[in-house]
């Protein structure tokens, strides 16, 4: 899979997903397999030098989200990376933790169906890791 950075694509997919409306400014990102749309990346709430959140939706292999891990981390200089997932998805808790990502927390009704578990990754940790 491969990143490929389509911003008005990730706002498309992700304003249908949740129900709301993305507003700028935020960076997204087409998980592509080929020429087929896998899974979408958001980076917002960008604070210079300081920290980033990231969203997925969809299929997201583990080497696309270390390289887009790599493109917060390197190029825009950010110190960490929060991700916030459902309590009930299994399987994207276990995926963040692979990649490194510790649980910070629990966002009681973060969705309208359930709580959300907030993940935090820092640069100091990503070089650890890869």
């Amino acid at each position: 899979m491969r990143l490929v950075r389509n911003d008005d694509g990730a706002k498309m997919v992700i304003d249908q997903v949740f129900g709301s409306d993305l507003t700028a400014p935020f960076c997204g990102f087409l998980i592509k397999d080929g020429e087929t749309v896998q899974g979408v990346a958001v980076l917002n709430n960008y604070e210079r030098c300081l920290s980033v959140d990231l969203t997925f939706v969809g299929r997201v292999d583990a080497r696309a989200a270390r390289e887009l891990c790599r493109y917060v981390f390197d190029d825009l200089k950010a110190r960490r990376v929060t991700a916030v997932t459902r309590d009930s998805n299994v399987a994207a808790k276990a995926a963040l933790q692979r990649l490194g990502f510790v649980q910070e927390g629990v966002l009681r009704h973060r969705f309208h169906d359930d709580d959300g578990v907030i993940y935090g990754l820092l640069a100091s940790d990503m070089k650890l890791r890869f």
